[in-house]
């Protein structure tokens, strides 16, 4: 996948006022059989981060925003001591430790309680989900909720992939969204680093770092869907 973290910390900034509009709930993806790279090269690398954002924030309470079946609270280990889970699947209920709070993160980070996190984190491209009004707003409320310290480490899919260079040089808003097949076609918006280093910024957020951890084989590469012609390599890898 294709894909840029976001390591951001200590932010502060007044509740949004007015919710976006709603839009159908998309079918979510769960898990994909036999995908060596995530399960070799991207879960590896989430073994890695994991721990470490949560030593940097110096505590053990990790909200994962879009959590799927918690690999997030497998990988983190030692190092958690809370965990909530926020995805608007219901059926995930019972699939990591924690709390799992069932909402949809294009209507904000969710009723996750008053005390704030250590850290804010969400995987494998999940912000790329939210047009931008609704991701402006998820980083609202991230900002508002967090404590000074507070790491948040948010994951989009990066603009720059081999997967759709017709997008590299489209602003970022409609013309930039497309479809992305999962367990039915979702809307994607993929996001450059400086564009998201100044989203978190406007947010009330101090960008800290950017971590690209592209992987150019990407899971839509060879499908011929977005760029006709490129060899099938997450297949060849595969």
């Amino acid at each position: 996948m294709e894909a840029e973290g976001h390591d951001i910390s200590e932010g502060q900034h007044h509740p949004p006022s007015q919710p976006p509009g709603t839009a159908p709930r998309a079918a979510a993806y769960v898990g994909q059989a036999n995908d060596a790279v995530r399960a070799q090269l991207e879960a590896g690398f989430f073994a890695r981060l994991v721990p470490g954002v949560l030593a940097e924030a110096g505590g053990g309470r990790l909200l994962d925003l879009g959590c799927g079946d918690g690999l997030a609270a497998r990988l983190a280990g030692s190092a958690l001591t809370e965990y909530t889970g926020v995805d608007f699947r219901d059926h995930l209920r019972g699939r990591h430790p924690g709390e799992h709070v069932v909402h949809d993160l294009r209507d904000g980070c969710g009723p996750v309680g008053a005390e704030p996190f250590d850290v804010y984190l969400a995987t494998f491209g999940v912000i790329s989900h939210l047009r931008p009004p609704q991701l402006e707003r998820l980083l609202r409320e991230i900002a508002a909720h967090a404590r000074p310290g507070s790491v948040i480490a948010l994951e989009a899919l990066g603009l720059g992939s081999l997967e759709w260079p017709r997008l590299w040089e489209t602003e970022p808003g409609d013309r930039r969204s497309l479809p992305y097949r999962l367990a039915s076609d979702v809307a994607v918006h993929p996001w450059s680093p400086r564009e998201l280093w100044a989203l978190h910024r406007e947010a009330g957020l101090r960008p800290v770092r950017v971590l690209d951890r592209s992987v150019q084989a990407g899971p839509k590469i060879g499908e011929g869907r977005y760029w006709p012609g490129l060899p099938p390599l997450r297949g060849a890898l595969d």
